[in-house]
């Protein structure tokens, strides 16, 4: 269908003065800033000055420009551009010249397909392009010949020639499909407003996305804001959201995150500096990082390293540019610090030396704390609270002289280095905050670490035995440094997965934890004064040997993290699927991030719960209390559990400790508590007299402890 109107006055003239310019050069480093989203930076040129352009890329993603206007004639030229050597080269040209065409890439067949635009008039011959034969082939002319018209690839690989128009004014809403198999043509269902000069883009749910465009909407020629997204599978056309402003001559691609790029163009405001970018998911729009310059009818296409590149186009003081701007997410710039660099690789890691004699140094072990390392310094903290050059040794050195500095056999604790973070903050003039405040997440949480990156943040990757940074999105996988290999992306060597994401953001807040460590077949429970469960446990993996992977830093370990706890009450349950002796370590962190650590034992089974009582006060330690809570049932359960373990090495003995707290818990109940605790303390003479002797030193430790708490609680 056409529908002859006339063109808006200032389009006419925008259109005019893009015959009578002369071509120059935009090219300008315009990332100076980090937060940048998505940062541009100027690459190498294309040789040819151009603009309404075919851009598309290959599947290797090397990125073909076609065709074109320099300002005074038409092109047949064709420049390909490598994203990895950020070079050009030239191939056979287009069989005529012309510009503003339809251009696009078939990853079905791997051919390039070109046709209709303008020269001396509107065109609707069609070609298919060999790029490994570097030919060019006549195929079936379209049916409607057009300017502005625009070409995508659906994924059953045929290519969809959309809308476009003449220079009187007139714009058509045709469709037309072509077949690479049959070389035919086929009208499929009109677009819902006619236009030409717009941007489409195939998006990886295999429909189709028309922006913008100058053409009729009711009944009126102007600018539109529109996008209509198509669905070959259907042959269907639906409305989503608009862009915030009308605006035709686009440039449009897919981003590394499959969303939609859409940058410059023009409205009756002139060209514009204008990046949005449409979330499909969401069907909504963002204003991203400007453009460097104001840019009419680029050339735009996503390249192999993740990068989208903006190529050519106009600007209001030139009718032909050749200037080549890659838009990304800037990598942070982390610190690269290596576990095997000199002089702290051979150093002794953690207490290495007595669970792993034959290697116990940095360069075996040290991948977390040198991570940590990498993310400090990238905060600007380069000294330690003792005022110490920070580096993997010195770090090292400073944990292994803390309670708190690593937990179980090498694995650093990741809030003593937020911790550390507060105390170092007066020796720091670079860092900007009062502290770094660590939370975990468990599992594979690409979303979290994108948004992390765009935030300025680097996370720790946990993967196999391991630990990276993660400081860059690229493509569909991410930048890192990693303290051990030489690798650079999650994908060498890492599968483009990891298990867990460490993430330190900035904060002048509140620094308190509640860190539980013991065996990884106990379960953890723990409750408010209200009876809501609390918190997040996980298996912690060990480390592996980086120099022979091996060998482990020794068992797996269970971790209870609970983030900012409220000043009150808590219970801490601890139960078992198995008869066992625990190790239970407590680290309270206040809001200052001073750490109060406590160690307790016990025996647990199916029907042997032990319950704690903590008094947290996040502002004064003193405050602060963690109890076992002991009954004496419970320290009957104890005893009984404690022999079936063959720790109290004859029945007699159980049996007489039994009997003692027994009598001591009916003189307790019939208010003789005088004589209930001279029972209590005849029972205590008896396990001194008993240690070593009979009772093993864990049950010794274990009915010691309850026996006190039952004698200081009457």
């Amino acid at each position: 269908m056409r529908i002859n109107l006339r063109l808006i006055l200032s389009f006419l003239f925008l259109i005019f003065l893009s015959f009578i310019f002369t071509p120059s050069t935009v090219n300008a480093d315009t990332c100076i800033n980090p937060s940048d989203d998505p940062c541009w930076v100027a690459k190498t040129p294309m040789p040819t000055a151009r603009r309404d352009l075919g851009v598309a890329a290959d599947a290797s993603g090397k990125i073909y420009a076609v065709g074109g206007h320099d300002g005074s004639q038409f092109l047949d030229t064709v420049e390909v551009y490598n994203p990895t050597t950020d070079s050009w080269i030239t191939k056979s040209p287009i069989p005529y010249p012309r510009n503003d065409m339809g251009f696009t890439f078939n990853p079905v067949n791997g051919k390039f397909y070109l046709g209709g635009g303008y020269n001396n008039g509107a065109l609707n011959d069609f070609y298919e392009y060999d790029p490994v034969a570097d030919t060019w082939t006549p195929k079936a002319f379209m049916l409607t010949a057009s300017v502005g018209l625009r070409f995508a690839a659906g994924q059953n690989g045929r290519i969809y020639s959309i809308g476009g128009g003449f220079l009187d004014g007139t714009y058509v809403n045709n469709v037309e499909e072509y077949d690479p198999n049959t070389n035919k043509w086929t009208i499929r269902s009109a677009i819902p407003s006619p236009r030409s000069d717009a941007g489409l883009v195939t998006a990886s749910n295999g429909k189709m996305y028309l922006i913008g465009g100058g053409g009729i909407k009711n009944n009126t020629i102007g600018f539109l804001e529109d996008v209509d997204e198509y669905d070959p599978s259907t042959d269907s056309w639906n409305t989503k959201s608009p862009m915030s402003i009308k605006r035709h001559g686009v440039g449009a691609s897919l981003n590394t995150e499959g969303k939609i790029y859409v940058i410059g163009g023009s409205n009756i405001d002139g060209y514009t500096q204008l990046v949005e970018e449409y979330d499909i998911s969401t069907n909504s729009w963002n204003v991203k990082t400007l453009f460097p310059v104001a840019i009419f009818a680029p050339g735009q296409a996503l390249g192999e390293d993740g990068k989208v590149y903006v190529m050519g186009g106009q600007t209001m003081n030139d009718p032909a540019i050749n200037s080549n701007y890659a838009g990304f997410i800037p990598d942070l710039n982390v610190p690269l610090l290596k576990q095997t660099s000199d002089p702290w690789q051979s150093q002794i890691y953690d207490s290495a030396d007595r669970w792993s004699p034959s290697n116990p140094t940095i360069r075996d072990w040290g991948c977390a704390m040198t991570s940590a390392a990498m993310v400090l310094k990238y905060y600007g903290i380069n000294k330690l609270p003792n005022n110490t050059d920070l580096n993997p040794g010195t770090l090292n050195t400073w944990l292994n002289n803390q309670p708190d500095g690593y937990v179980g056999d090498g694995l650093t604790n990741w809030i003593a280095i937020s911790r550390l973070s507060k105390l170092a903050k007066s020796n720091n003039p670079d860092f900007k905050y009062d502290a770094l405040e660590f939370s975990r997440i468990w599992g594979e949480n690409k979303t979290q670490l994108t948004d992390d990156i765009k935030n300025l943040r680097p996370d720790i990757l946990e993967v196999p035995g391991h630990f990276i940074v993660g400081k860059g999105i690229n493509g569909n996988t991410f930048n890192i440094n990693d303290p051990y290999y030489d690798r650079s992306t999650l994908n060498d060597g890492y599968s483009n997965t990891f298990s867990s994401l460490g993430r330190y953001i900035p904060s002048n807040s509140d620094l308190s934890y509640i860190m539980l460590v013991t065996d990884p077949n106990v379960q953890i429970t723990v409750k408010d004064s209200s009876n809501n469960p609390l918190g997040d446990q996980f298996i912690q993996q060990p480390l592996a040997n980086d120099s022979d992977n091996t060998k482990t830093n020794g068992p797996p370990i269970k971790i209870f993290y609970f983030q900012k706890p409220d000043d009150g009450n808590y219970q801490i349950f601890l139960t078992s699927n198995n008869r066992k002796l625990y190790e239970l370590k407590i680290y309270l962190y206040y809001r200052d991030g001073n750490v109060n650590l406590q160690n307790q034992k016990g025996v647990i089974d199916p029907s042997n719960q032990n319950t704690f009582n903590l008094i947290f006060d996040k502002q004064d330690s003193n405050n602060s209390s963690l109890k076992k809570v002991v009954t004496f049932q419970s320290m009957i359960n104890d005893i009984n559990q404690l022999r079936k373990l063959n720790l109290i090495q004859h029945d007699g003995i159980s049996k007489s400790l039994i009997s003692i707290i027994k009598s001591a818990e009916k003189d307790y109940k019939k208010g003789k508590n005088k004589i209930a605790l001279l029972k209590l303390n005849a029972f205590e003479l008896s396990l001194n007299t008993l240690r070593g002797k009979g009772i093993k030193e864990e049950a010794y430790q274990i009915l010691l402890y309850d026996v006190k708490y039952l004698k200081n609680n009457f």
